[in-house]
């Protein structure tokens, strides 16, 4: 029986490719989990686990997590993540790691990612693991445009903030190492799952959205509705790369079980969605008039200024257009095609918004729109 020993299995793409391991294969997967006061590493992971089985629409796996699933504390930061690890295990997958992107944060940031790779890879060297799977993020791209190919990231290349850094220097990281097998999976924007809907964890699109909608109300809040429509600085014809949780989680579990070699692989969506198509889906879903994708600020209201200074940390995404190579990817297991277009994102984001978990601006009362999204995805 083979063993999986896993990183960040309570987080959004984790706990996913823990319910992939435990549908594709036989094997025991055992997970680091950081401790919490008065819960014991297994009864945490489980119930997490359970939860994201619970909204994925897979109730069925129940039973493996309960069989097949052990929590042990451990934590990234730690040498060696800290684990008492006894035994050995087959494949490592570090997938923890800390999602944020403010200059502010950048000690927590190298940290969690590149020091915690280092700690993983100890790990993995202790446990005689034969293979590496690094989750790290399409983002190593950079501010680079066009065709991104599958190649190792390039250390001197112009990156936009200290997480995209961050990943580049674990990318390197793990390279240096010499298991048996090294796959480096770079995921692109993660949204909640293909058919449920459902996001354990919120980041990306989903802060995005919630700034926007702050951002809005507040502008209502002044007196009287702002000039429509809002105006974006962004690239007009930029783009930006979405799959679903479910769907990533399924293409590395998969390429793992095809591959028993080294490489990169792109965890993205072979068509990429237009910027426009997500400001259509966000003004839909804000019940505002679209809003226009300007590549500057000329003619800018205070209404557009102020909007735009919400978007903060994302700001570099708006001027995205990429385009991954998933050639290797569509070797092993076929292309990965999940056109995500305007209404599909709208619904995600109805979800977040006002989904399931009731309405999320409302449950935020009158705060201001400044900082906010990251605060509830922690």
């Amino acid at each position: 029986m083979e063993h999986h020993l896993v990183t960040g299995a309570t987080g959004l793409l984790g706990s996913a490719i823990v319910l992939e391991l435990l549908e594709r294969t036989n094997g025991k997967v055992t997970c680091l989990v950081r401790p919490r006061p008065g819960l014991d590493a297994d009864t945490r992971l489980k119930s997490e686990l359970q939860r994201a089985a619970t909204v994925y629409g897979r109730p069925d796996l129940a039973p493996e997590i309960e069989g097949r699933c052990h929590g042990l504390i451990g934590d990234i930061t730690e040498p060696s993540c800290g684990a008492g690890l006894t035994g050995n295990a087959d494949h490592f997958w570090h997938v923890a790691a800390s999602m944020a992107y403010e200059y502010e944060r950048k000690e927590d940031i190298v940290a969690r990612n590149i020091d915690g790779t280092r700690n993983a890879l100890a790990l993995g060297r202790a446990a005689r693991c034969a293979t590496f799977n690094f989750i790290s993020s399409a983002l190593v791209a950079g501010r680079r445009n066009g065709w991104i190919a599958a190649d190792p990231a390039d250390p001197s290349a112009a990156v936009n903030n200290w997480y995209e850094y961050s990943k580049v220097a674990s990318e390197c990281e793990v390279r240096a190492q010499s298991f048996d097998s090294i796959r480096i999976f770079r995921p692109s924007l993660i949204i909640g799952h293909s058919r449920t809907l459902a996001a354990t964890t919120i980041s990306g699109l989903y802060n995005l959205a919630l700034g926007l909608a702050l951002a809005v109300r507040e502008l209502r809040g002044r007196g009287g509705e702002p000039p429509w429509p809002l105006r974006i600085n962004g690239l007009p014809d930029g783009s930006t790369n979405y799959i679903p949780v479910d769907a990533a989680a399924r293409a590395a579990v998969q390429i793992t079980l095809a591959d028993t070699g080294t490489g990169v692989y792109h965890l993205t969506n072979a068509h990429s969605t237009p910027l426009r198509d997500t400001f259509r889906a966000l003004s839909r879903i804000l019940e505002i008039p679209e809003a226009v994708i300007q590549d500057g600020a000329e003619g800018f209201t205070d209404a557009d200024h102020f909007v735009n200074d919400k978007v903060g940390v994302y700001r570099p995404y708006l001027r995205c257009a990429k385009e991954f190579d998933q050639t290797n990817v569509a070797q092993l297991i076929g292309p990965v095609d999940l056109p995500i277009d305007t209404t599909a994102l709208a619904t995600h984001l109805a979800w977040y918004l006002h989904g399931p978990g009731g309405d999320i601006l409302a449950s935020l009362g009158s705060q201001p729109a400044t900082g906010l999204g990251r605060r509830v995805a922690e």
